[in-house]
């Protein structure tokens, strides 16, 4: 997009140089004009322009030989109106941000972008730059955009939870084929309230609550972002609850670390919501190895703490779940990460 408004600009300066000459009759500088037009075209800008500047100067220097009063108005006026139009384009089409501004964007600030909040911002972003936006994209997925493959249509038809789509998926789906991916929510939103009714009506089920909340929050770890350490199910005179631990996972950095723990409590909301257990409220934490200021590591530190309400949980949109890693501290009654995993 902006080679092509490149290509205007120059284009109507170079129309300004055959305005201001028209009483310039050498034929070696027309036939320098019309090559110029063709190295336009078929040549990088900075070649183009560096000719535009030799055409411009030989201008400069044949009206001082025609000494022509007249030409000079012409000369004036042509690229006076060709540099405000040329600044308007360059108004209209300079991104909102650079990749200046990315690389000291927060992670909160780049997810503004990535999930597009109630502004659109990263739709606006990817039209008005594709480059600047897929440079955000891999800031921030760590992965090249052009590289995730999204599902066609069948496929898409053939989803029944969210969770087979990844985020980076998700998101360049909406990006490029939003009605496709309205049609995605559609689709998963209908299949989880099905498999949720159910789950609640096959009075044949003999599975205890436990071990539904187990095969249900292990289903959804497949990511590799953490393990089952327990699932403890109570339902006494203080209510239905459970107690869930997590095991974090080692990642490339530590903050890819940090963000794989976030990445497994998220998944372990989604799969105590699925699971059809019924619960007031539910704890998980995610344990991993830490070491003191004597050396000594333990084993089982706990780095996450978070305790939820169920009723919060299963109000929850689709949406809200899949960008759940990124808000955890908005829908749990309490969150806590310890000052190791920062």
């Amino acid at each position: 997009m902006k080679s092509f408004f490149f290509i205007i600009i120059l284009v109507l300066l170079l129309f300004s140089i055959f305005e201001l000459n028209k009483d310039i009759t050498d034929k070696k500088y027309k036939l320098l004009i019309v090559l110029t037009t063709i190295l336009l075209v078929c040549i990088t800008p900075l070649y183009s322009i560096l000719c535009f500047f030799a055409i411009f100067l030989v201008s400069i220097f044949l009206l001082f030989t025609k000494k022509n009063k007249r030409l000079w108005k012409r000369m004036l006026l042509s690229f006076g109106i060709a540099f405000l139009v040329a600044a308007i384009i360059f108004t209209s089409i300079t991104p909102s941000i650079t990749k200046s501004d990315i690389d000291n964007m927060s992670d909160d600030e780049k997810m503004e972008y990535i999930y597009d909040a109630d502004d659109d911002k990263g739709k606006k972003l990817y039209e008005e730059d594709k480059d600047i936006y897929k440079y955000l994209f891999k800031k921030y997925f760590d992965k090249d955009y052009d590289s995730v493959k999204i599902p066609n249509e069948k496929t898409i038809n053939k989803i029944k939870d969210s969770n087979e789509l990844s985020p980076e998926q998700s998101t360049k789906l909406e990006i490029e084929k939003p009605k496709l991916y309205d049609k995605y929510l559609e689709t998963v939103d209908t299949s989880f309230d099905e498999e949720i009714e159910k789950e609640q009506e096959d009075t044949e089920d003999t599975e205890s609550d436990e071990d539904k909340l187990k095969d249900s929050i292990d289903s959804e770890l497949t990511s590799g972002h953490g393990s089952i350490k327990s699932v403890d199910y109570y339902n006494d005179s203080l209510g239905k609850n459970a107690v869930i631990v997590i095991k974090g996972k080692e990642n490339l950095s530590d903050k890819m670390t940090s963000e794989g723990m976030r990445y497994a409590v998220a998944d372990t909301v989604k799969g105590v919501r699925d699971s059809g257990v019924s619960l007031d409220t539910f704890t998980i934490d995610v344990i991993y190895p830490v070491e003191d200021d004597t050396g000594n590591t333990n084993h089982d530190f706990h780095v996450i703490k978070s305790e939820w309400s169920m009723n919060t949980v299963k109000n929850m949109s689709r949406t809200d779940l899949e960008l759940l890693n990124t808000d955890l501290d908005k829908y749990a009654n309490s969150y806590d990460e310890s000052t190791a995993l920062k």
